[in-house]
């Protein structure tokens, strides 16, 4: 007999939910081979999608124009930079007293 854990009412073993309030039982995970068992528990019932191959590569593409994209600009940033201080003679600054 199982007992039910919302009322405490006896159901039978192959009862699925409780005879008197109608709440299901919960079956205890079957232990899975290679599975361990802390992870049991999220168990989805095999409803986890892949990721589709093109949109891991559109993600990866992106990423790499970001990069890119970051890198030009602070290139660009590092040579005006660059080019300002060789047209400053050394010791006189820009900015008038």
């Amino acid at each position: 007999m199982i007992r039910c854990p919302a009322c405490g009412f006896e159901s039978p073993d192959t009862a699925q939910w409780c005879d008197f309030c109608k709440e299901p039982f919960r079956k205890a995970p079957q232990p899975k081979p290679g599975i361990p068992p802390e992870f049991l528990a999220l168990d989805t019932g095999g409803k986890i999608t892949s990721t589709p191959p093109w949109l891991r590569y559109a993600a990866w593409s992106v990423l790499a124009a970001w990069l890119i994209a970051i890198l030009a600009l602070m290139g660009a940033y590092l040579a005006k930079q660059r080019s300002q201080q060789q047209d400053q003679p050394f010791g006189r600054s820009t900015q008038s007293r």
